[in-house]
C-alpha cells in the first residue's frame, strides 16, 4: 500500500508539470460553450471567454459581431447555392457563423477584434464567398503590448470565389498572439457579403483541458517506479 501511494504521488507530480494544450474550435453551434444557444442576430461578445479564452468586440464605427444562421433570410452573403450557403463540396460550416451588420443587413463591412485572455501560438478559420476583385479583407495579429506581428490580405488567400470557403491561418512558435483584428470592406463602398467560422486556436500552455504527451507518460511511469523503489529500501 505504501509503495502504491508513492507511485501515485510521483505520477501526479510529473503529470502536473508536463501538459500539452488541445487545439479548440469555435464553430458557433449550440453547446460550443457551456450554455451557448445561437440564434439569428445574437451579438457575440464574451460567450467564449471561459471556455476558449476569446473575447469578441467591434472596433469604432463597425457593427457588432452577430450570429448568422445558414440559409436565412437576412443574408450575410449570397451564392449560387442560396443565402448564407456554401457550394456543394465545401467544408461543413454547420448552421451558424458570424458576420457584421444588423438584423436587417448582415452583409455590412465590419472591423472585429478577437482578444485572447491568454496568449496563443495558432489561430485559423474560414472566410466565405470572397470575390477578391472588389472585396477586401485584412487580418492582423498583435502581441501583448499591441505590436503588429503579421498582416495578411485577401491577395494571399486561396481558393476564393462565389460560395467558396477560404482558409486563413497564423502560426507562431510561442504563445505571443494576444489579439486578432479582421477588417472587411468593399472597394465600391457597398456591402461586403462574407462570413467567418470554424475559428481554431492553439496554445503551448493549456487554458483548460489538457492531456500528457507520449513522453510525459514515460516520465510518469519512470517517476513512479523510482519512488516505489526508494520506498522499498
Amino acid at each position: 500500500m505504501k509503495d502504491y501511494i508513492w507511485w501515485v504521488i510521483g505520477s501526479l507530480f510529473v503529470f502536473s508539470i508536463h501538459l500539452v494544450a488541445i487545439p479548440t474550435t469555435i464553430n458557433f453551434e449550440a453547446g460550443n460553450a457551456p450554455g451557448f444557444t445561437p440564434t439569428n442576430g445574437l451579438v457575440i461578445t464574451n460567450q467564449f471567454e471561459q471556455s476558449h479564452g476569446v473575447i469578441f468586440s467591434n472596433n469604432s464605427g463597425s457593427p457588432a459581431v452577430h450570429i448568422v444562421q445558414t440559409g436565412g433570410t437576412a443574408a450575410a452573403f449570397g451564392s449560387a447555392a442560396g443565402n448564407d450557403t456554401l457550394l456543394s463540396g465545401q467544408p461543413n460550416i454547420g448552421s451558424f457563423f458570424i458576420a457584421g451588420g444588423t438584423d436587417a443587413n448582415f452583409a455590412a463591412p465590419f472591423d472585429f477584434t478577437l482578444t485572447f485572455t491568454q496568449g496563443v501560438k495558432h489561430v485559423s478559420g474560414l472566410f466565405f464567398d470572397l470575390e477578391v476583385s472588389s472585396e477586401r479583407i485584412t487580418a492582423q495579429i498583435f502581441n501583448q503590448s499591441g505590436g503588429v506581428l503579421q498582416t495578411v490580405t485577401q491577395a494571399s488567400f486561396s481558393p476564393t470565389g462565389d460560395g467558396i470557403a477560404t482558409p486563413w491561418s497564423f502560426d507562431r512558435s510561442s504563445d505571443d498572439i494576444f489579439s486578432l483584428r479582421i477588417q472587411a470592406f468593399h472597394t465600391g463602398g457597398s456591402l461586403i457579403g462574407t462570413g467567418i467560422d470554424n475559428i481554431t486556436i492553439d496554445r503551448n500552455t493549456p487554458l483548460g483541458a489538457a492531456v500528457p504527451e507520449a513522453n510525459s507518460l514515460l516520465l510518469l511511469l519512470s517517476a513512479g517506479t523510482i519512488l516505489v523503489f526508494r520506498g522499498k529500501k
